[in-house]
Formats: C-alpha cells, sequence, structure tokens
C-alpha cells in the first residue's frame, strides 16, 4: 500500500476522534441487542515466502462513520514468523512482533477492541522455508447509522448527567 494511502487512513482515524465517546458508551451497553453485521471473511491466510519482511495476509477498510467490535483474534504460527496486528495505525495488541500463537483460529482469544479505520495482520518469515499462515479478526459491525444513534443517545445522556451536577453544586 503506498504511503499516501495508509496516512490517509491514519488521518481518518484520527478525524474521527469524536467517536472516542461513543466508545465508552459502547462499553456500556449490552452488544447483543446491536445489529449482528458481522465482519466479513474473518479468517484469513496467505502464503508467507522465506525471507519476507511484509506480507499481508489480513486488510480490512472500513467504511467512513462505521466501526468493527472486534470479538476474537487468533493466529497460526511457525518458528520463524513474527506477526504485527495493527488497528488503525496502532501496534495491537502488544508493541513488539508476536512471536507465538495468541490463540488458534478454531478456538480464538475473545477480546474487545475497536476500530475505525482499517484492520491489519502483517507477517515476516526468517525460516528457511515458506509458510501459510492464517489468521481471524471476528466481530461485529457498526454501520454510520447505528454509530450516529448511539452517539445521540451517549450526548443525551452526558448531557442530562452534567445538568444533575450542576445543579447538585449549586
Amino acid at each position: 500500500m503506498p504511503e499516501e494511502e495508509e496516512s490517509a487512513w491514519e488521518e481518518h482515524a484520527e478525524d474521527v476522534s469524536w467517536q472516542l465517546a461513543e466508545l465508552r458508551f459502547l462499553q456500556a451497553i449490552d452488544l447483543p441487542a446491536l445489529p449482528n453485521t458481522r465482519i466479513p471473511n474473518p479468517y484469513r491466510y496467505a502464503l508467507v515466502p522465506s525471507g519476507a519482511k511484509r506480507t499481508v495476509i489480513f486488510r480490512e477498510k472500513i467504511l467512513y462513520g462505521s466501526m468493527y467490535i472486534i470479538e476474537k483474534i487468533g493466529n497460526d504460527w511457525y518458528n520463524g514468523i513474527s506477526l504485527n496486528l495493527v488497528i488503525d495505525g496502532k501496534y495491537h495488541p502488544f508493541e513488539k512482533p508476536i512471536e507465538r500463537s495468541i490463540a488458534p483460529t478454531d478456538d480464538p482469544m475473545p477480546v474487545r477492541i475497536f476500530a475505525k479505520a482499517m484492520i491489519t495482520w502483517y507477517a515476516a518469515n526468517s525460516d528457511t522455508e515458506d509458510h501459510y499462515i492464517g489468521v481471524l479478526v471476528d466481530g461485529r459491525i457498526l454501520t454510520k447509522d447505528v454509530v450516529d444513534h448511539l452517539e445521540e443517545i451517549y450526548l443525551t445522556r452526558m448531557t442530562s448527567q452534567q445538568l444533575v451536577q450542576e445543579a447538585s453544586d449549586s
């Protein structure tokens, strides 16, 4: 991916920083009540050639204003393979490359990670053999209309709480 395009997605992630407020709200509400649209093709794999420095295994661009709630992650692993999970331009959940299996793809680790711009798994292979590596990113998609509605609910709730706080301070 050209640096300009990657930079644009990072800027997109920063531009929607106002959505952080509803992220906190989403953590507090009952997620099963939300639409159950799933991340497409949650399991993906690619051949990572011997000596490869950066092979993309999974890349998912998120439509502007939408949000993904990642609920499960997992990965295959071989000696000599290191993986990076990058969400919205930041390495996640680890600051350094992953050199182990977080969880098998058929029994993934439960997580709660919010993504607003892009999800990417990269792999490097220092082994002398090529390897097929699979990764899993499973979760829900919140479309822009759902995110906007949740933001409206959250802002209404916050305004009510602020009014109550101001009244009690008087």
